[in-house]
C-alpha cells in the first residue's frame, strides 16, 4: 500500500467514524426502553416562579422533561431511547416519552410563588433534559419556548410584540376562557392564551376591556422564552368573563370616550368569511397589512375591527391584523359587522 492509498484509507475510515456518531453511533435498536429519570441530587439551574390569579381560577403547574434526541450530520435523527428511538425529532405527531413534574405553589398574600429546575433529573442513557413550563389547570398546555443551546447573551432585552426577549428574566399574561375556535375538536376547551387571541372572534372581548389593557398585555405571543440562564418566569392569569363584566358598563363606556360607530379617525378593517382583508373598502394581502397601516396619511388613532360571522377559519387573517395594530400601538374596538355602525355585544 502506498502513502496516498495508506492517506485515503485513513480518510475514509476516520469519515466513517465520523458519520457513524453524527448518525446515532451511540444508540442502537436496543435502546427502546426509557429508564426512569433519576433526580439530580445537585441541581444549580433554578427558575423562580410567580404566579398571580383571580380566585375564579384553579391554577396548577408542571415542569415538563423529556428523553433527548440527536441530529445525523447528513439528515436524519432520532431519540437517545424510546419506542421511537430512529424517528426524526422533527417528525409531525411524534411525542417524546417524558414526565411532568408538579410544581408546588404557596399563596403569599398577595401571589403565588414557587420554583422549578431546569437540572432536575441527571441526563443518564436517555439524556433526560427540561422541556416547557406547562398549565396543568385550569386548561392543559405549554406556556414556554425552551432553547437549551443558547449562551448567556441579550439579543434584545425588551418583551415588546414578538421579538426574540433573550432576559433572563420572563413573564406573560394568559387569558383563560372557553375556545372559540371553530374546529369541533378544540370548541369549548378550556384555553389561556393571549387576549388577542380572543378579541379576533367579536363579541368575546369587551371594547371597554380592550381600552384598559396595555398592548404589552394584549399581545398574541402567550409564552415565555426560556434558556438555561433563565432566573425568574412571571405568569399573570386573568378570567376573561369574569374581567369581561367588570370592564363592562354604559359609565365605563362614556368615560373611556368609546363610541357607538367607528368615527373618521379610525382605521376600519374587515375579515370576510373566506379570510379576505379589507382596509377601508380596500382588499389588501394578509402580508400587506402592516405597511399599508402605516403608509395611511393622517395616521389614524383607532383601528375599528370586524369578522364575518359566518367565518369559518379567521384565525390566521384575525391574529395577523390584530397584531399589526397591535404593532403600531392602536387602541382596538371590535365591531358587530362591516358596517362597523355597533360594537360587537358580548356573547
Amino acid at each position: 500500500m502506498t502513502v496516498v492509498d495508506m492517506w485515503c484509507h485513513n480518510r475514509m475510515a476516520s469519515a466513517f467514524l465520523m458519520g457513524w456518531l453524527f448518525l446515532g453511533g451511540c444508540t442502537n435498536a436496543d435502546d427502546s426502553a426509557v429508564d426512569p429519570p433519576e433526580r439530580n441530587p445537585h441541581p444549580t439551574q433554578r427558575v423562580a416562579l410567580n404566579v398571580s390569579a383571580p380566585p375564579s381560577l384553579n391554577i396548577r403547574l408542571g415542569a415538563d422533561y423529556r428523553v433527548g434526541t440527536w441530529l445525523g450530520m447528513f439528515g436524519g435523527g432520532g431519540e437517545y431511547c424510546g419506542p421511537d428511538v430512529h424517528a426524526r425529532p422533527d417528525a409531525i405527531g411524534h411525542a417524546l416519552p417524558g414526565t411532568t413534574v408538579p410544581i408546588d405553589l404557596k399563596w403569599t398574600g398577595g401571589t403565588y410563588q414557587g420554583a422549578f429546575f431546569l437540572d432536575n433529573f441527571l441526563p443518564g442513557r436517555c439524556h433526560w433534559r427540561f422541556f416547557s413550563l406547562d398549565t396543568l389547570s385550569p386548561a392543559k398546555g405549554s406556556v414556554s419556548l425552551y432553547e437549551e443551546n443558547a449562551t448567556k447573551y441579550n439579543f434584545d432585552t425588551s418583551h415588546s410584540h414578538g421579538v426574540y426577549d433573550q432576559s433572563p428574566v420572563q413573564s406573560v399574561d394568559l387569558w383563560c376562557a372557553a375556545d372559540p375556535s371553530p374546529d369541533p375538536s378544540e370548541n369549548g376547551k378550556m384555553l389561556c392564551t393571549s387576549l388577542n387571541y380572543f378579541a379576533v372572534y367579536p363579541g368575546l372581548v369587551a371594547n371597554e376591556l380592550l381600552a384598559t389593557v396595555p398592548v404589552a398585555q394584549r399581545e398574541h405571543i402567550s409564552s415565555v422564552n426560556m434558556f438555561p440562564f433563565t432566573s425568574s418566569v412571571t405568569l399573570r392569569f386573568h378570567d376573561l368573563d369574569a374581567e369581561n363584566r367588570t370592564a363592562s358598563s354604559d359609565s365605563a363606556r362614556n368615560h373611556l370616550g368609546l363610541t357607538e360607530k367607528c368615527p373618521v379617525y379610525g382605521v376600519r378593517i374587515n375579515v370576510d368569511a373566506e379570510g379576505v382583508i379589507t382596509v377601508n373598502g380596500i382588499q389588501v394581502e394578509l402580508l400587506e397589512v402592516s405597511k399599508y397601516l402605516q403608509q395611511l396619511k393622517p395616521m389614524p388613532t383607532l383601528a375599528c375591527y370586524s369578522l364575518a360571522s359566518t367565518a369559518r377559519r379567521p384565525l390566521m387573517a384575525g391574529i395577523s391584523v390584530i397584531s399589526d395594530v397591535a404593532l403600531l400601538d392602536l387602541p382596538l374596538e371590535v365591531f358587530a359587522d362591516n358596517t362597523f355602525s355597533a360594537p360587537a355585544k358580548l356573547k
